[in-house]
């Protein structure tokens, strides 16, 4: 039988807290228990742990959206979420613009389906303010023409709705991984990669239009 290690964190109330890709891996309901193996890791510098965890901003005009999303991002215990913004690109005023580019984030995710020409739009202001970020793009489906649209104007990850724990934290993953490593972000096959393994569609058609239009890029 395999066993596997989880993280747990020890609430002030004494309950045991762990993250919720663990909770929905493990099928966990409110009131289960559960038989625990401890091991402690000592006490960290909570300022220390921040300090390696990647740094996000969400934007939608749908707070559902922003509200799941960051409930899923700070509750990875690897990223924090450092604004929402209810707004696309058209409505952001030059205060928030340049609060954005000092943030310099991590990730910026942004929701397209709300209105997807203003989605494209901040994606493309996105990649030209903050050009240290990953954009991850959440769309309605695996349509190409809005795939390659999104990947032209800066995406570079394509995450299909429903909002679903794994998949955003997968993309996360591999940013952090990737830049551990120093696996080039930008390669077209990483690319390929990620935008397939984010809108759960690996057949032949997708990852062969997606390959002509890497071909076809000057």
């Amino acid at each position: 039988m395999l066993t596997k290690t989880y993280e747990a964190q020890v609430l002030e109330d004494g309950h045991l807290s762990v993250r919720e890709d663990v909770r929905q891996e493990l099928g966990l309901k409110k009131g289960d228990r559960v038989e625990v193996t401890v091991k402690r890791s000592g006490p960290q510098d909570s300022s220390e742990t921040e300090a390696t965890w990647l740094s996000a901003i969400v934007i939608s005009p749908d707070t559902s959206f922003l509200k799941q999303v960051r409930s899923i991002l700070d509750g990875s215990g690897q990223i924090k979420v450092r604004a929402e913004l209810n707004k696309f690109y058209s409505g952001l005023d030059n205060q928030t613009l340049d609060e954005i580019k000092s943030l310099a984030p991590d990730i910026i995710v942004v929701d397209l389906s709300p209105d997807k020409e203003q989605g494209i739009e901040t994606i493309e202001r996105m990649a030209e303010l903050s050009k240290h970020s990953r954009i991850f793009v959440f769309g309605e489906g695996t349509d190409v023409d809005t795939i390659l649209r999104s990947m032209r104007a800066g995406a570079r990850e394509y995450i299909s709705k429903p909002i679903g724990v794994q998949p955003l934290l997968s993309a996360a993953e591999r940013v952090s991984t990737a830049r551990a490593v120093g696996v080039d972000l930008d390669n077209p096959l990483v690319q390929l990669i990620a935008i397939c393994e984010g809108s759960n569609k690996t057949d032949f058609s997708l990852k062969h239009d997606l390959y002509l239009y890497h071909e076809d890029e000057p």
